[in-house]
């Protein structure tokens, strides 16, 4: 048994989680204005220009100006909006799933910086109904160390399954976009020059953005990946290799607990399962339970 579902839903917690929510947010916004000024602006940029030619210059010092913008002032911001939310939601992993914080890593997040953001989420969401049970409730029934496991595996597989998915529409429309301006630039039978000075330059914002975030959420989606190879490889070989710690969770329970584990999304409410990768966790948890009963068995004729 563990105290994961009680942990997590402590004041302190929700507060955490309300925090990072908020933080998370700020930083969406701050990428909201780089889409919206290197993606709608430009394509208004190139009507202008298609419409009066002598404004493609403007056009191309936009591009430039957005570019910097974006290296030199919005990007670092929303990355240190990003660091301080991941900080607090490893101080909220740290405490519920009962670890020890990695003071020569980082430092703890000031509770200052916690509650100013935490009362901004509460304006939104007084009665935190979005944030209640971060892990799901049924990792109860699971020793901590197990607990830990099913959790942080859930919140990787759902992470990749989900940066992917961005990645992929990130460069998807990154494509259609380009097309769209490249299209309304040979509209106006430019030269090479101008189709470079009106079409390309103007681009370079949102080439810019959207490489960098198909980039960056590939490569956590990696890592991602990864960390679900590692607790499959070693986490739970390592728990199969201590029966008298886990035999106790054989049979239907340990299938319904596993099965978080391959797919599981927390949810106002409660848990959802995603159909495959619930049959897939069902699957595994059957091989897992009957696993352990052979290891116990053996070990009894020890």
């Amino acid at each position: 048994m563990n105290a994961i579902p009680e942990i997590q839903i402590e004041a302190t917690q929700l507060d955490r989680l309300a925090a990072q929510r908020n933080l998370y947010s700020r930083a969406k916004e701050v990428q909201g204005w780089q889409v919206v000024l290197s993606v709608p602006c430009v394509i208004g940029w190139s009507f202008a220009v298609l419409a009066v030619p002598a404004l493609g210059p403007y056009a191309a010092l936009w591009g430039i100006v957005i570019t910097l913008l974006d290296s030199v002032a919005l990007d670092p911001w929303q990355k240190s909006l990003k660091e301080r939310a991941a900080r607090i939601q490893e101080l909220f992993d740290c405490d519920v799933l009962e670890l020890p914080w990695p003071e020569l890593k980082s430092r703890r997040p000031e509770a200052e910086l916690i509650a100013e953001h935490s009362s901004r989420y509460r304006r939104t969401d007084p009665e935190y109904k979005s944030i209640h049970d971060w892990y799901a409730p049924v990792v109860k029934g699971l020793p901590i160390h197990l607990g830990r496991l099913v959790c942080q595996r859930s919140s990787c597989w759902w992470d990749a399954k989900l940066r992917r998915r961005y990645a992929v529409w990130v460069l998807s429309a990154l494509g259609v976009f380009s097309t769209l301006i490249i299209v309304l630039s040979l509209l106006g039978d430019a030269s090479l020059q101008t189709f470079i000075l009106t079409g390309i330059t103007p681009l370079m914002p949102a080439i810019m953005l959207a490489t960098k975030q198909f980039t960056e959420h590939n490569e956590s989606a990696t890592r991602a990946d990864r960390s679900i190879g590692l607790v499959d490889k070693h986490g739970l070989t390592t728990s199969i290799r201590e029966p008298h710690r886990a035999w106790t969770f054989l049979g239907h329970d340990a299938e319904e607990i596993l099965a978080i584990a391959f797919g599981s999304v927390c949810r106002r409410g409660g848990v959802r399962f995603c159909a495959p990768a619930r049959r897939t966790g069902l699957a595994f948890g059957r091989w897992f339970g009957g696993f352990c009963g052979r290891q116990h068995s053996s070990l009894r004729r020890m």
